[in-house]
């Protein structure tokens, strides 16, 4: 019986987190190539590490901006979040 309920767990679908890019740039989930390049483009001016921002923060921005003007990494961020993206590479 105990069997039985750990497989059944198993099957259960892990929850994907496929918002934290669009909210990284400032964006909704429906925002077009230029948005997100019009969006990226103001973040840069102030979270630019050259510009006294934050290193970390800036390359979580950039990998945001990179996946989402890409349409095939777009697609699988969207249905996969990031660990689709891992598998990808």
């Amino acid at each position: 019986e105990n069997l039985i309920l750990e497989e059944e767990e198993e099957d259960e679908p892990t929850e994907i987190n496929n918002e934290k890019y669009y909210e990284l740039l400032g964006v909704d989930k429906t925002a077009t190539f230029d948005e997100i390049k019009k969006a990226f483009k103001k973040i840069v001016i102030t979270a630019h590490p050259d510009k006294g921002g934050d290193e970390e923060k800036f390359k979580e921005i950039k990998e945001a901006y990179e996946t989402l003007i890409d349409a095939e990494r777009w697609e699988i961020y969207d249905k996969y979040g990031e660990k689709g993206l891992q598998k990808e590479e």
